[in-house]
C-alpha cells in the first residue's frame, strides 16, 4: 500500500453544465471539478455531480487521484482550499476511497480573523 501525503500548493476549479473527462475507457459527466494540486505535480481531482459515478482512482505510484462526490459537496471543498493553511492531501493506493484533502492542526476556537475594522469595510 502506498499513501502520499504531500502540501497543497494550489488549486483549480472548473464549473459547467456539461462538463466531461475521459475516465477509464467511457466519458463521464459532471457538473464540477476541483483539483488540489501539490508542488511536485501531485494532484487529487473531486468531481461533482455525476451520475453513476465510477469508484474513486488513484495511479500505481499515488501521485494522482480522481474522487467522484455529491454536488452539495462542493462549496465545503473550495471553502476549505480557499480559507485553511496548511492542507494536506493524501492518496491511498490501495484504498482509493481514503483519498482527502485535509487541514493541519489549527487551535480551538480560532475562528475567522479581520485584516480591517468594520469602518474600512
Amino acid at each position: 500500500m502506498t499513501v502520499n501525503r504531500f502540501k497543497v500548493e494550489t488549486y483549480r476549479v472548473a464549473m459547467g453544465s456539461q462538463l466531461h473527462v475521459e475516465f477509464q475507457g467511457g466519458a463521464v459527466q459532471f457538473r464540477a471539478a476541483v483539483s488540489a494540486i501539490g508542488e511536485g505535480g501531485e494532484q487529487i481531482t473531486a468531481y461533482f455531480g455525476v451520475e453513476n459515478a465510477p469508484a474513486p482512482w488513484t495511479d500505481t505510484d499515488a501521485s494522482k487521484a480522481a474522487v467522484f462526490l455529491p454536488y452539495g459537496d462542493l462549496s465545503a471543498w473550495v471553502d476549505i482550499l480557499r480559507n485553511e493553511i496548511p492542507i494536506f492531501g493524501y492518496i491511498n493506493t490501495e484504498i482509493p476511497g481514503f483519498t482527502s484533502i485535509r487541514t493541519g492542526l489549527e487551535p480551538v476556537g480560532e475562528g475567522e480573523t479581520m485584516t480591517s475594522s468594520p469602518d474600512e469595510i
